[in-house]
C-alpha cells in the first residue's frame, strides 16, 4: 500500500483504526505515525476495498509501471521555439520510429 512501511503493518493499522473501539490519534501513536498518515492508510484501504470510488494501490502500481515503460518523449524534450504564435514541440519519436 505505500513505500516506507509494510503492506502487513499498514493492513494491522487501518483494522484497528476501523474498530471504532479507540480514536485514530491514539492508533497513530500506538503505531508510530502521524493521524494524517492512518487517515490516508484508511483512504486507501477503503478505495481497494471498493467501497470508496478512486485508483486502487494495484492500479497505481501498474500505472507507475507503465510510465516508466513509456516515457512520453514529446514531453520530455520541451519546447523548441515558437514561430508565428504557434509553439513547436521537438518529439523525439519521430526520429526512432515510433510514429
Amino acid at each position: 500500500m505505500t513505500k516506507g512501511y509494510p503492506d502487513e503493518c499498514t493492513g494491522d493499522v487501518v483494522a484497528v483504526a476501523r474498530c471504532r473501539d479507540v480514536t485514530i490519534p491514539e492508533v497513530a501513536t500506538d503505531g508510530g505515525v502521524a493521524a494524517e498518515i492512518v487517515c490516508r492508510w484508511m483512504r486507501q484501504a477503503d478505495i481497494d476495498d471498493g467501497i470508496k470510488h478512486g485508483m486502487s494501490s494495484a492500479e497505481q502500481s501498474e500505472l507507475m509501471r507503465l510510465r516508466r515503460e513509456w516515457p512520453a518523449p514529446c514531453f520530455r524534450s520541451g519546447l523548441i521555439g515558437s514561430q508565428s504564435g504557434v509553439v513547436q514541440v521537438q518529439c523525439s519519436a519521430y526520429s526512432v520510429g515510433v510514429l
